[in-house]
């Protein structure tokens, strides 16, 4: 039996090219994530699904990042602090976690020892969603706008006001993980 080379070769050619090359896509890393804002004692709610809600988390630490006070709108003045939470694994791995967050702040004060400790108290914030879809590669925004009154009145101390922060995410199983911030500029860098 005699084989036609080139009808063979014609034939893998064409299945080849009917298969085609793999599409990789990864929206997750072009897409920014939407920050997670609350305002005065309430939060926007975030939806989380049902599937995230049951998870176990594998968060062990809870970490800040560049907490600062922050302008939202057109006026020149800080409208309240942003934070990015990173919550962590095992290996100090960032791990997109959903939950809860609440957050306090205070006025930062030095002690005998000039180390930051925590001054009078600012204002408080409570159950702000966060689902795993806030996060981007840093971790997942957090803002906290200040009350008109705590507005006014960290406007009305020294630009270069210092606070201290502290942030709870309480994860879907029930867990809760506690970073602190303790030189946040509230006025921010304006």
């Amino acid at each position: 039996m005699k084989i036609n080379y080139a009808a063979v070769l014609i034939f893998v050619v064409a299945i080849a090219g009917c298969a085609g090359k793999p599409s990789y896509s990864n929206s997750a890393a072009t897409s920014e994530a939407a920050p997670v804002q609350a305002t005065s004692t309430t939060a926007t709610e975030i939806s989380t699904t049902t599937s995230a809600m049951i998870q176990q988390t594998s968060v062990q630490t809870l970490g800040l990042f560049l907490a600062q006070g922050k302008n939202w709108n057109s006026d020149p003045d800080a409208d309240g602090v942003e934070v990015t939470i990173q919550p962590k694994d095992v290996n100090d791995d960032m791990v997109r976690a959903a939950g809860a967050i609440s957050a306090k702040l205070w006025y930062s004060d030095l002690d005998s020892a000039f180390s930051n400790v925590k001054g009078d108290f600012i204002q408080e914030w409570t159950n702000i969603r966060v689902s795993r879809d806030n996060y981007d590669f840093l971790g997942a925004e957090v803002r906290l706008e200040y009350k008109p009154e705590v507005k006014q009145s960290i406007l009305s101390h020294r630009k270069y006001q210092m606070g201290w922060l502290e942030i709870i995410l309480t994860t879907p199983d029930g867990k809760s993980f506690t970073a602190k911030y303790d030189s946040v500029l509230l006025a921010g860098y304006n």
